[in-house]
């Protein structure tokens, strides 16, 4: 019987974020994700009226999954003074390891009425990972502008290959004081097609746009509090007759700069 499906996912991440600096200009980081993602299903018939999907528990059901994700390893160069005195420039190459756990072909195992997952928390694939960021202290006001890259190269051992991903932020910073800084940005996120055994995967390949506010709250010198939101302000799918939709995004970071090196930036 023709009918809708509907899923709500709530994405909670913990993320370790440790750097390690062996020059003035140059640290080694790692960033570690752990997950939580809770899912929630329903079906409706064309009319809109509730049905209750006999297979729907072969397709989406409601669950809580949480696992570790793909971790991040990077070497970062950070000098300062390269256009001018306030300035800062961040170069980070590095790899994601697949450490996430990963799924079988969903498309697949659908079709052969064979229970399945969508929902991944990794690649299974070493991607090559790229970030830039270019700002200027806010002193009073500053700017910040941002990008990071991952692309996957190759199927895992699975027959599944990642999407591209690219994220861009750009926008003012202005110092209230010395332990405040608060900043604005047009973000924009772009992620292609994913794969499963060379056919695109019907779930995936989006571009987001949205405006994103954070701050840099000094608690300490060593010690900076610093809460995000991004709200949401469209998002288009590709080559699918699915809708995703999305509104609001909330982070909070706790920066501690351990060792010699200082108190951070902002």
């Amino acid at each position: 019987m023709p009918n809708k499906h509907f899923v709500h996912l709530d994405w909670f991440r913990t993320e370790f974020d440790l750097a390690y600096g062996f020059s003035p200009n140059w640290d080694i980081e790692l960033d570690i994700p752990y997950d939580v993602k809770t899912v929630s299903a329903k079906y409706e018939l064309p009319d809109g009226t509730p049905f209750d999907n006999p297979e729907g528990d072969l397709h989406h059901r409601d669950e809580r999954l949480q696992g570790l994700s793909d971790l991040k390893l990077l070497a970062n160069y950070r000098p300062g003074g390269v256009l001018m005195k306030d300035d800062r420039l961040h170069v980070g190459i590095g790899l994601s390891l697949p450490t996430g756990r990963t799924e079988g072909d969903p498309w697949k195992l659908g079709n052969q009425g064979s229970k399945h997952q969508h929902i991944q928390f990794g690649t299974g694939t070493v991607d090559p990972v790229v970030r830039l960021d270019y700002y200027r202290l806010a002193d009073p006001i500053g700017f910040l502008i941002s990008t990071n890259v991952q692309i996957p190269l190759y199927e895992n051992r699975r027959t599944y290959k990642g999407s591209t991903q690219a994220d861009f932020a750009v926008g003012p910073r202005v110092r209230f004081s010395e332990w405040l800084v608060v900043g604005a940005s047009y973000v924009a996120s772009y992620q292609t097609r994913s794969f499963w055994d060379g056919d695109p995967d019907q779930n995936s390949g989006y571009f987001l746009q949205g405006v994103g506010f954070n701050a840099a709250v000094r608690l300490a010198p060593r010690v900076t509090l610093i809460p995000t939101v991004l709200r949401v302000h469209s998002i288009e799918t590709r080559g699918s007759s699915d809708s995703l939709k999305m509104d609001w995004l909330v982070g909070l970071s706790l920066d501690l700069a351990l060792g010699g090196g200082g108190q951070t930036d902002e």
